[in-house]
């Protein structure tokens, strides 16, 4: 008989029968649990460990409890102790029902009992199991859980280490990936230090709306953002389109609405959360609505992937200075899952995940260039395309180089495109006519330029001071040079935002390293919702 949890189950544990040693009287009837994320994709999930230390003997469940071998546990993933006890409480008391798995696989088995004592490593999560268990009314000598330290941790890593070879030989994981993949910890969530969730109460109204349409363009196939005309037009126009709908939905209608199966709804809802809109910013819901979008059944292959490149954020900017081991892995699971469901129109959200995050950290984290052979190959793919572009772009710049550079003294905006920049109308040779991303910087420029505007005058055009470097935005986008949080120039493209935005930011940016040089803020990227930080040295524990 196989136990799953029922109203039965704490019952029956209660009942078993409890000694200070094993059945075999050779070792101590004293076992030792801990949590830990299992990233093998593509069905990653949380694995309750447990190991008699004095023996050895090992035993192991998926949480939650019932999760299909062939599928994720993408829906829980516990940020506290508490969030974890419920699934690890009554997966350890099926655990100890079902004799450590024996009655799976062995023929009149020795009866089950219970544990004398438990230990753990993570004293929240000990504390956690144990109100638990007094909850579910386990005997109340089992709901004192004890913490150790030191030997006792290093034999339950060993003891697992064994076990994690044995699993990825058992799945067919072979030669360099073998290797690669390197045993995952225990989560220690008392080391967790998360940072301040992104949505602010207090913001304003319009600024809250911006954050939301900015987020669902970044989870957008690329080819919806290319396709836009105009910069700055397509973006106010969404923009109001989602004031006024966020003002006449309300939360309550688009929850309901989530609740019963709508994926679209479910996205919505999430964002609410997630920026505070009518709402307190909630990170757990918003995560549990993104999720809901995902394994809704009415949702389709677009909707699943826009939910899971709008996931990945929400791993990657838990912490402020460093991406923690599993988050990391739940963050590349998500943008492959995000790639798989996408037809090949990947999303910029996923783009950005795989150029600044997943890539500079597979130098060091290696078994991530094992895994995850979508986001790979999409990213490969993407740099290709850019390459050609650069090259397109640098042969007709090299004729024309004053078509794609906004002519007026001070800016430096500059387009991938000769279309994103106003020419000239006046009288002044086709080939030295001064374009301008904007009416103000073409009246700005006028007095510099109006002797040049005539048949056979020479360029009125300055030099800039600053050297911009060349976009990587695909067709139709305006760029502009930023300071980053470590003093290093980038450039920021888009092909949703305005000139007039595109310079704010600039001026932020420079206003933020002006009072806080070496900062580890971070800086919202235009046009795609998507941030980008300075992030430290990666932190392997498994948090």
């Amino acid at each position: 008989m196989v136990f799953n949890f029922n109203a039965k189950s704490v019952k029956q544990f209660n009942a078993l029968p409890r000694k200070p040693r094993a059945p075999s009287g050779m070792v101590s009837n004293n076992w030792h649990f801990d949590l830990r994320y299992v990233p093998l994709d593509p069905t990653p999930s949380h694995f309750l460990f447990i190991v008699q230390l004095e023996s050895s003997y090992i035993h192991g469940e998926r949480v939650p409890l019932k999760l299909p071998a062939n599928a994720s546990g993408i829906e829980f993933f516990p940020e506290t102790g508490q969030e974890a006890a419920p699934e690890v409480a009554k997966a350890l008391i099926v655990s100890f029902l079902d004799g450590m798995g024996q009655r799976k696989f062995t023929f009149n088995p020795p009866p089950p009992s219970a544990p004398w004592k438990l230990t753990t490593e993570d004293p929240t999560l000990a504390e956690a199991v144990g109100n638990e268990f007094k909850r579910l009314g386990v005997r109340p000598e089992l709901c004192k859980i004890d913490v150790v330290k030191g030997r006792s941790l290093k034999i339950a890593q060993e003891a697992f280490e064994g076990f994690w070879d044995s699993l990825k030989t058992s799945i067919g994981i072979t030669g360099l990936a073998h290797k690669a993949l390197t045993p995952p910890g225990s989560i220690v969530f008392e080391n967790l230090r998360l940072s301040p969730w992104v949505g602010d109460p207090d913001d304003d109204e319009a600024n809250k709306a911006l954050q939301y349409t900015q987020r669902l363009a970044a989870a957008r196939p690329l080819s919806e953002e290319a396709a836009y005309a105009s910069v700055g037009e397509e973006m106010m126009r969404k923009l109001n389109l989602n004031i006024t709908y966020l003002r006449t939905k309300s939360n309550d209608e688009v929850r309901a609405e989530a609740d019963a199966g709508k994926g679209e709804s479910a996205i919505d809802y999430s964002l609410r959360l997630q920026f505070g809109i009518n709402c307190t910013p909630n990170r757990a819901l918003c995560r549990t609505y993104l999720v809901k979008a995902i394994t809704s059944p009415t949702s389709n292959a677009a909707l699943k992937s826009r939910a899971h490149a709008l996931l990945i954020d929400w791993y990657t900017g838990a912490s402020k200075d460093s991406i923690y081991y599993r988050y990391l892995h739940a963050a590349a699971h998500h943008a492959n899952q995000s790639v798989e469901l996408s037809n090949g129109d990947v999303s910029p959200a996923v783009l950005f995940f795989a150029m600044h995050i997943l890539e500079p950290h597979s130098h060091q984290v290696l078994e991530l260039n094992v895994q995850y052979k979508a986001v790979w190959a999409a990213l490969q793919k993407r740099k290709q395309e850019l390459e050609k572009e650069k090259e397109k772009a640098a042969k007709k710049r090299a004729q024309t180089a004053n078509r794609y550079i906004c002519a007026a003294v001070n800016c430096v905006i500059q387009a991938d495109k000769g279309r994103m920049l106003a020419r000239c109308s006046g009288k002044c040779d086709t080939d030295k006519k001064p374009a301008y991303c904007s009416k103000e910087c073409q009246r700005a420029d006028w007095k510099n330029h109006k002797p040049f505007c005539r048949p056979g005058a020479p360029c009125s055009i300055l030099e800039k001071d600053l050297d911009v470097p060349l976009p990587s935005e695909k067709g139709g986008s305006l760029s502009i040079p930023i300071l980053g949080p470590d003093g290093k120039t980038v450039m920021i493209s888009s092909s949703t935002m305005g000139p007039e935005m595109l310079k704010e930011m600039r001026e932020l940016s420079l206003a933020d390293h002006a009072r806080a040089e070496g900062s580890s803020g971070r800086v919202q990227l235009p046009g795609s919702g998507v941030s980008m930080e300075k992030l430290g040295e990666l932190d392997l524990d498994p948090k």
